[in-house]
């Protein structure tokens, strides 16, 4: 295709659209990829002080028992930190504290790991900056893995505890090493 790659190079795979209620954005055709990478842009939900919730399918079947682990740093500038550990989680954590009025967004990064190895625990980290609904500038890093080995061929996005999304851009990317 005319392509020069180098190790470390970006590909795009998909980038979504939310316009509107949507209680899930799935990505069902990752590539064949070792390590992933997604951009969370101006996300909103419909209701206040919610998270994003990151599910994985494993061949065609989305993961959605407690067979997550967490853990992530949240805080924010009215000098207020938590450290979020759990395990049997139903979801893994991206971007905590934000919801629907007009300066309440998320915006993130989330790198993926080991999706297509059926021999390795699939795992995140992850980024994001928010605005409460105090308004209030929040902060959330850190991680969480499917605490089984299996094979992961796709990634699901959606707002924790039933509620759904009204806006944003998802952008999911291959990093190639070959």
């Amino acid at each position: 295709q005319d392509k020069i790659l180098s190790p470390g190079q970006l590909e795009l795979i998909q980038t979504q659209t939310i316009s509107g209620a949507t209680a899930r954005v799935n990505f069902t055709a990752i590539g064949d990829y070792d390590v992933h990478f997604m951009t969370a842009t101006d996300m909103r939900t419909e209701n206040d002080n919610k998270r994003i919730g990151v599910q994985f399918y494993e061949n065609g079947v989305i993961e959605d028992g407690s067979v997550y682990d967490v853990t992530s740093q949240f805080g924010n500038a009215a000098s207020s930190f938590t450290e979020v550990q759990g395990v049997n989680y139903g979801s893994l954590r991206w971007g905590d504290n934000f919801g629907s009025n007009t300066n309440e967004r998320m915006n993130g990064t989330a790198y993926f790991y080991n999706l297509r190895d059926s021999s390795k625990y699939s795992y995140i980290t992850h980024h994001a900056v928010t605005q409460s609904n105090s308004n209030v500038s929040c902060f959330e890093y850190g991680s969480g893995v499917l605490k089984q080995a299996s094979y992961v061929d796709g990634i699901s996005i959606e707002i924790d505890g039933s509620y759904n999304l009204l806006g944003g851009t998802l952008s999911l990317y291959g990093i190639r090493f070959a």
